[in-house]
């Protein structure tokens, strides 16, 4: 059997909001439906997977994306536009994955673990934790005073 890539959750990953963080759990969580299923080695339950977790990328991408963009509005974060770009290209991402399987083209679920892997590392730990360090300084910069 292959050694799992699992991904757990790990404090370092939170970016300060309980619910964005709640988010990027269910995020982990399809990267991880998938990993469990392919130990498993069957590859009737594996395709069975692969087309639920394509279904619920598909369908929770968009809540995701719209609570963490009207998040860092809220908190007058200055790069909103440009996150909101990186956003709309991994939707179109996960939608094209969800089109092409659900037209019977092959979707591999390397292909479907590696974009969300990818997103995890990259979007998640690198760019929201950046929304983390923004709140973070705001709390510790001197207030103007009134």
């Amino acid at each position: 059997m292959e050694e799992s890539v699992r991904i757990d959750w790990h404090n370092d990953y939170s970016v300060g909001d309980e619910h964005l963080d709640e988010q990027h759990k269910r995020w982990l969580g399809f990267y991880n439906e998938l990993d469990e299923v392919l130990q498993k080695k069957n590859q009737k339950d594996l395709a069975a997977t692969r087309t639920l977790v394509l279904q619920k990328m598909s369908e929770y991408v968009g809540y995701h994306f719209h609570y963490e963009e009207e998040y860092m509005r809220g908190i007058g974060y200055p790069e909103v536009d440009k996150h909101w770009r990186i956003h709309k290209n991994f939707k179109n991402e996960i939608y094209r994955l969800y089109r092409d399987h659900k037209e019977g083209n092959l979707v591999l679920t390397s292909e479907i673990m590696s974009v969300l892997k990818n997103w995890i590392v990259s979007h998640i730990l690198e760019q929201d934790k950046k929304i983390e360090e923004f709140v973070s300084n705001q709390k510790h910069s001197p207030q103007p005073k009134k």
